[in-house]
C-alpha cells in the first residue's frame, strides 16, 4: 500500500527557520528519500550534508539510482560517513569513492564495534563499552561538525596518567 504524503518541503523548511536562531548546531536527520516532503525540505535547508551509509550492495546501489534526482534537486553531499566499516570488505573506501564517483578523502570512517549486537539486545549505547577505536571514529566526526562550526576539535583521550595506589 502506498504511503500517503502528508508533508511539504516548505514544512521542514518552516520548522528549521523557526529554530535555527537557537542552537549552534542542528542536527536534521532527514533520511533520503526526496518524494518526502520533510527529508526533502531538510535536505534543501543543510548548510552542510552528509550521506551515512555502510557497504552492502542495496545500500550503494539504491544512493546510484536516487543519483541523478539529487543532482536534478541540486543536493550535494558533502562528506559520506561510512558506518559499520571493516577494513576486510570489498567494498572499501577506494572502491566506494571509485564506485560512487566521490573524493577518497571526504569519507568518514565509523568502524563496527565489537559490542554492536549486544549493545542493541541490552538497549545500551556503544560508547558504554568503551570500544577505542569506535570512539575514536566518533572523535574523529565530532571534529568535522566542530570545524564546520568554526570551533577548536576535541583532542584526543589519554589514557589515565595516574594509578590509583591505594
Amino acid at each position: 500500500e502506498e504511503e500517503e504524503r502528508y508533508y511539504h518541503p516548505e514544512t521542514a523548511e518552516y520548522l528549521l527557520k523557526s529554530i535555527e536562531d537557537e542552537f549552534d548546531l542542528i542536527i536534521s536527520d532527514t533520511g533520503c528519500s526526496l518524494d518526502n516532503g520533510l527529508a526533502y525540505g531538510g535536505l534543501r535547508m543543510a548548510a552542510q550534508r552528509f550521506l551515512v551509509l555502510n557497504q552492502m550492495e542495496s545500500t550503494i546501489r539504491r544512493v546510484e539510482e536516487r543519483g541523478s534526482r539529487y543532482r536534478e534537486a541540486g543536493i550535494q553531499f558533502n562528506q559520506i560517513i561510512l558506518n559499520q566499516f571493516q577494513e576486510k570488505d570489498p567494498y572499501s573506501v577506494d572502491y566506494l569513492s571509485e564506485r560512487l564517483d566521490f573524493p577518497k578523502d571526504r569519507f568518514l570512517l565509523v568502524h563496527q564495534a565489537d559490542y554492536s549486537r549486544q549493545a542493541e539486545m541490552e538497549y545500551r549505547t556503544l560508547m558504554e563499552y568503551r570500544d577505542e577505536l569506535y570512539r575514536e571514529d566518533i572523535r574523529k566526526l565530532a571534529n568535522v561538525l566542530l570545524g564546520f562550526m568554526g570551533e577548536e576539535g576535541l583532542s584526543p583521550e589519554r589514557k589515565g596518567l595516574w594509578k590509583n595506589f591505594i
